[in-house]
């Protein structure tokens, strides 16, 4: 799926905590998982029209793509030793920031960190 990609740093937290921290950052979380990964999952979600309205990059990747879908990939800190937070995370944001144009790549349209 090609989908505009949004991250939420977990702090241990449960599905329902991430879908509220998600719908007060702009975003639906649908529960509904589409990847994993050795220190994250990502999950289909959608941006709202409140989020779209405010987001330009947002909502002329999504007026592209004719859809409102993101994929929110919650990357579990507490979890990962901190070698991969140093050196992975950062690679990984440059990345997806570098080719965000390219249709079959997310991008990261915003960076969430835990709210302790």
């Amino acid at each position: 799926m090609s989908a505009t990609g949004t991250r939420v740093k977990d702090s241990g937290k449960s599905l329902h905590e991430r879908t509220i921290e998600c719908r007060e950052n702009g975003y639906l979380l649908s529960g509904k998982k589409i990847g994993t990964g050795a220190f994250s999952k990502v999950y289909l979600g959608y941006a709202t029209p409140n989020k779209i309205s405010k987001n330009y990059k947002l909502a002329n990747d999504l007026r592209s793509k004719n859809h409102n879908m993101v994929a929110i990939k919650i990357i579990s800190i507490n979890e990962a030793p901190p070698e991969y937070s140093k050196k992975f995370l950062h690679r990984e944001i440059y990345a997806l920031n570098a080719t965000y144009r390219h249709p079959g790549v997310v991008s990261a349209v915003r960076l969430q960190t835990p709210n302790t």
